[in-house]
């Protein structure tokens, strides 16, 4: 039950917003880190919530994939509190992220780069 609600609620959601953006943005001279910082740009051009423009311009230092990206993004804007949550529930919503990424057809190298996982 709580994997279809964060499914089709604001975890799915985003992450199929920035599959769409990846894919719209993306191209062989570009890396995945230079595609965030564009999608960033279009994100919180009107809207900023909680200040999340800011925070996630500094917190693109060390944003290497879409993954981290999309659980970064909502835990800025208030989406998800993982201070409150379980581990479970917080793995649960990276597992969902990842999901979506892969079902709008963003490569696995832009989801989770292993290369850079220590």
């Amino acid at each position: 039950m709580l994997k279809f609600i964060l499914k089709f609620g604001a975890t799915g959601s985003t992450a199929r917003w920035v599959a769409k953006h990846y894919l719209k943005l993306n191209s062989p001279n570009k890396t995945t880190r230079d595609i965030m910082s564009e999608i960033l740009i279009v994100r919180y051009k009107v809207y900023n919530p909680n200040g999340a423009r800011e925070v996630m311009k500094e917190r693109m230092s060390y944003l290497d994939n879409l993954s981290d990206f999309t659980f970064s993004i909502l835990q800025t804007e208030g989406a998800i509190k993982t201070k409150e949550m379980d581990t479970n529930t917080t793995l649960l919503i990276g597992i969902v992220i990842r999901e979506e990424l892969k079902n709008k057809g963003v490569p696995e190298k832009a989801i989770v780069d292993w290369d850079n996982i220590i």
